[in-house]
């Protein structure tokens, strides 16, 4: 498929330089996460555009993907002004076709900002699309958009997708968490979610990695010291942190685990390490963090890849389901649940059955799914997914 738009902005007042991709638009619309990182490039966000319209595809949901990417330190001084000008800059598009969550180096409370400075609700947004649609819609008393981009609700949904993909996924394969151990490489809002969440079910979680390196316990780490200990920056207080190993990032991603979960940057895991890895299982929490090349590697290794796109859905999920009207807030979590769940639980038969990698027959569904959606569009049939 081909880039439905990009564009590249810069307001030379703040200095600020961004990129906008819509990778598709479906019923007018199109969702992805913003991110700042000092070395984001328009490359780089239109391929993860592209990873946000199969995401929806594969789990049936009726919206189109996008992605921004703000130039940036995160951890500058000058994120806010950034933010603001970006919201100018964007503005055009979020009052139109584009909704934008958070993503790396991007918070709750940074999206909340992003709507703020142009004054937009884009919780009422999306009611009054659907208004337009003739979908009868009740939200609930009391229910606002900051309700929804709170720093709990977004801290939710980024771990909720992978564990409930982990769960079926155990379910299938009879691997008992309980026993498992887990190595989490990237300790921010989507690494330290998920790894609280394996640790509350018991996985001994060996190793974690933020962006001064790697620490290491063969017992296990206490996740929620760890996360107690945390500075500003988001990075673990090593003076505070008794009885470890420090790692590289290359030696946690080396370790012999059950679980490894790239929870970071993309293509942490590449043709030059993927013989090294000796995990089990690689879920990958992060977007693209596999490069093609290292997905062969792994497959000839006989190491299960649970891909991105079907795995790291959950924020897509819950909140699509709102904006598709399919859903909710009430019961997202429940709808999102069931249909992870089964997705996973098809991706994982028919690669099991065809002996296909599961990256592989997860594409060729995300696309038939696609094709349907954009039939119906182009047919003015009403788009509705299957629940």
């Amino acid at each position: 498929m081909n880039t439905h738009y990009e564009i590249t902005m810069h307001d030379p007042e703040t200095d600020t330089t961004a990129f906008i991709v819509i990778d598709r638009l479906i019923g007018g619309i199109a969702t992805g996460g913003l991110r700042m990182s000092p070395t984001v490039t328009l490359e780089e966000v239109r391929d993860l555009a592209e990873v946000m319209t199969y995401k929806h595809g594969l789990m049936n949901l009726p919206l189109g993907g996008a992605k921004a990417g703000i130039v940036g330190d995160p951890s500058a001084p000058d994120k806010g002004k950034k933010i603001e000008a970006f919201a100018r800059m964007a503005e055009p598009l979020l009052r139109s076709c584009l909704l934008l969550g958070e993503d790396m180096g991007i918070y709750a409370e940074d999206v909340r900002a992003m709507y703020s400075h142009i004054k937009l609700d884009p919780l009422e947004r999306v009611l009054t699309r659907l208004r337009e649609r003739g979908v009868q819609y009740e939200i609930g008393q009391g229910v606002r958009a900051n309700d929804l981009l709170s720093d709990q609700n977004m801290e939710t949904t980024a771990g909720f997708g992978l564990m409930e993909s982990l769960l079926e996924t155990a379910e299938l394969i009879d691997l008992p968490l309980e026993r498992a151990t887990a190595a989490v490489h990237g300790f921010g809002t989507v690494g330290s979610e998920i790894a609280k969440l394996l640790h509350d079910r018991g996985v001994k979680i060996t190793a974690v990695a933020d962006a001064e390196g790697a620490i290491y316990r063969e017992e296990g780490l206490d996740i929620y010291q760890l996360l107690s200990i945390r500075k500003p920056n988001g990075c673990m207080d090593r003076e505070k942190i008794a009885q470890v190993q420090q790692l590289t990032h290359e030696e946690l991603l080396q370790l012999p685990v059950d679980l490894l979960i790239p929870a970071s940057v993309s293509q942490v895991i590449h043709e030059g390490n993927a013989h090294s890895i000796q995990a089990k299982i690689i879920v990958e929490a992060a977007n693209m963090p596999t490069t093609q090349e290292a997905d062969e590697i792994l497959r000839e290794k006989g190491v299960m890849v649970l891909p991105d796109f079907m795995v790291n859905a959950g924020s897509a999920l819950s909140f699509g389901l709102i904006i598709t009207g399919e859903a909710l807030p009430q019961n997202m979590w429940t709808e999102s649940a069931k249909r992870i769940r089964r997705m996973v639980r098809t991706v994982l038969t028919q690669s099991i059955e065809q002996q296909e990698p599961t990256r592989i027959v997860a594409l060729a569904l995300a696309s038939a799914h696609l094709q349907q959606m954009l039939y119906k569009e182009r047919s003015g049939s009403e788009i509705t997914a299957s629940v």
